[in-house]
């Protein structure tokens, strides 16, 4: 920040001076121009007092004074209002080169008029001058005044442009932006000069008195002019050759020192805005953007080398790691090898699950026709026990009426012979109730056995059924015994009666035992009906024993078919994870092949990582050698 103020009280410095000059361009012919007169001999002081203070002589001479100021002070303040930007940058060259080139056309111009304006007032008020003998001064005027503007105005504005690049040299300009470039400077200045010194030269030729003065003194006044001229123009030359020759220098200092790899010197201060100053521009700013790319390629080869030794370090880490993961890939690959086998086992013995559901499901099925048929079994055995039961009632009548008989027999001896042909003829039916009677026996001991053995192929659910079967077992055994001892009996009654039919006599006896035997028989029927009404109960019991068997069994063979589609999804679920396996252990493999592929890249980056760290540590020591800065000027 202080080198910027210091930079601005410089070019603030040096535009004051510049404006002086500017304003010395303007004012220089009016200064010198009695001065000039005196000197060739046309006026004397008092005669060039008297041509200035002529009115219109005066005020324009007021009028180039004024003009002067005001282009010296707007051309003085232009820098301020200059933004930096790319449009600022171009309005304010283009600015620039008007003033510059305005700065002489308006001169010229303005100059160019005085002699008239002298002449005019001259003719004016009859002011005439000895030494043109009577002649008109016009052409004397018009000659001295452009020559005496022609070299001290170019004097000036030499040095007004001089100082005023210097107090603007931080502002940058292109070629097309260029003022006045080295070939133009020195084209002007010396073409103006020798124009000057022609037209003095023509000036004092044209003055009569000059030759009344002899030819050594014309020659000497022509001589004292081309020297007066030749020096403010040798003046001029040397300050745009001294320009030239600093600038030339000032870039060979920053060339020397950039080839002598130092970098870290201030940018040249841009004091002449010609081709010269586009070169101290382009030098600084290769300077700049090489300092910059070197300090950029030094830092990042610092960065670069430090990231290589890291990269190197995380290298071999990862190689290390690379290196676990391959153990640990071998691991899961052994793993997932014995995974397999134990899959494969695993469906193995779901293939054998699902066999035994199979065989399951067929033995349940020939359990559910077994036991569909044991329930008609036992329904037809009840059907057989009410028949039975039906029978006894009918015995059980007859009994009673056989008593009654017997009651009635001892009241009247006529009706025994009809009474036993009666008892004859319902022994018949009683024997054939014992038939009956014994074949039921023998049927419901057959169907007691069938009933045990189904019951035993229902194994745990059959148990209560096989204890009804064995008490059904003993019924039907009894129910035998009883119906021999019925055969036996009838037997007896028919010997009985065949002794009644014999002897009367004894038939009192006789129907006793008869009598006594009714009883009996009484007795057993009442024994085998209420055996026959259990037999009946525990057969409605096994029947709804049977049904709940049947439902069971039914209840059973859905859940097998469920089991049965359960295990197949099983197996095609065991098939699916075979494949799964399969296919993990195929990926294993391949990632088995990457990571020895990553081992390999790993190895290669660090063997390039070394070349690249010895390559970036050659190329910081070059860099090294360079006097490098970020500093921004």
């Amino acid at each position: 920040m202080a080198k910027s103020v210091d930079f601005n009280l410089r070019a603030r410095k040096f535009r004051k001076i510049s404006a002086v000059f500017q304003f010395l361009v303007y004012v220089f012919p009016l200064i010198f121009f009695i001065p000039f007169l005196e000197t060739l001999n046309l006026v004397t002081w008092s005669q060039g007092l008297d041509l200035v203070k002529m009115p219109l002589t005066l005020t324009y001479f007021l009028v180039i004074i004024a003009i002067g100021l005001f282009h010296t002070y707007v051309t003085y303040r232009l820098p301020d209002k200059f933004d930096r930007s790319q449009t600022g940058q171009n309005s304010f060259n283009a600015k620039i080169k008007f003033h510059y080139f305005g700065t002489i056309i308006f001169t010229i111009a303005f100059n160019f008029l005085v002699p008239f304006i002298v002449n005019s007032q001259c003719e004016k008020y009859g002011y005439i001058l000895p030494s043109m003998q009577g002649d008109k001064p016009l052409m004397t005027l018009f000659f001295s005044h452009m020559g005496s503007m022609l070299v001290f105005s170019v004097f000036s504005y030499i040095f007004f442009v001089r100082f005023y690049e210097v107090g603007i040299g931080n502002i940058p300009y292109t070629k097309k932006q260029m003022q006045v470039g080295l070939y133009s400077r020195n084209l002007l200045s010396s073409s103006f000069s020798v124009i000057g010194i022609i037209c003095i030269i023509t000036a004092i030729v044209s003055v009569p008195d000059n030759y009344q003065l002899g030819y050594k003194k014309l020659v000497a006044t022509i001589l004292v002019s081309i020297i007066f001229g030749t020096v403010f123009f040798m003046i001029t030359q040397f300050v745009l050759t001294q320009d030239t020759v600093e600038t030339i220098k000032k870039i060979q200092d920053v060339t020397v020192s950039i080839s002598n790899k130092n970098y870290n010197i201030a940018p040249i201060q841009m004091e002449n805005r010609s081709e010269l100053g586009l070169i101290i521009q382009n030098v600084n700013e290769m300077r700049q953007i090489t300092n910059d790319i070197l300090y950029d390629v030094q830092t990042s080869a610092k960065i670069t080398d430090e990231n290589s030794k890291k990269g190197l370090e995380d290298l071999y880490a990862t190689n290390k790691d690379v290196e676990l993961i391959t153990n640990v890939i071998y691991q899961v690959k052994d793993e997932m090898e014995n995974q397999l086998k134990e899959v494969r086992n695993v469906q193995k013995s779901a293939e054998g699950i699902t066999g035994a559901i199979t065989t399951l499901n067929q033995a349940i099925e020939v359990q559910a026709s077994g036991v569909t048929q044991s329930s008609a079994a036992v329904e037809e055995m009840v059907a057989n026990i009410d028949s039975v039961t039906k029978i006894l009632e009918k015995n059980s009548i007859s009994v009673k009426d056989l008593a009654k008989a017997c009651e009635e027999g001892q009241k009247s001896v006529d009706l025994t012979v009809k009474i036993a042909k009666d008892v004859v003829s319902e022994s018949h039916a009683i024997k054939e109730s014992s038939a009956v009677l014994n074949s039921i026996s023998t049927r419901t001991n057959l169907l007691a056995m069938n009933a045990g053995i189904e019951a035993s192929h229902a194994g745990e659910a059959g148990k209560g059924f096989n204890v009804v079967a064995e008490e059904i077992r003993k019924l039907s055994m009894q129910a035998g015994v009883q119906s021999k001892q019925i055969d036996n009996n009838l037997a007896a009654l028919y010997e009985a009666l065949e002794k009644i039919t014999t002897s009367i006599s004894g038939f009192e006896n006789q129907f006793k035992v008869i009598h006594d035997l009714a009883q009996t028989v009484s007795a057993q029927e009442r024994i085998i009906s209420q055996a026959m009404e259990e037999q009946s109960s525990g057969n409605q019991q096994i029947l709804d024993a049977m049904q709940s068997i049947n439902q069971s069994t039914v209840e059973v063979k859905d859940e097998a078919v469920n089991m049965f589609e359960s295990g197949k999804s099983i197996m095609q679920e065991m098939t699916n994870l075979t494949n799964v396996t399969n296919s993990v252990n195929n990926y294993m493999a391949q990632v088995d092949n990457y990571s020895k592929m990553i081992t390999n890249s790993v190895q290669n980056n660090i063997d390039a990582n070394n070349e690249t760290a010895d390559s970036l540590r050659n190329l910081i020591r070059q860099l090294d050698s360079f006097d490098l800065s970020r500093m921004k000027y």
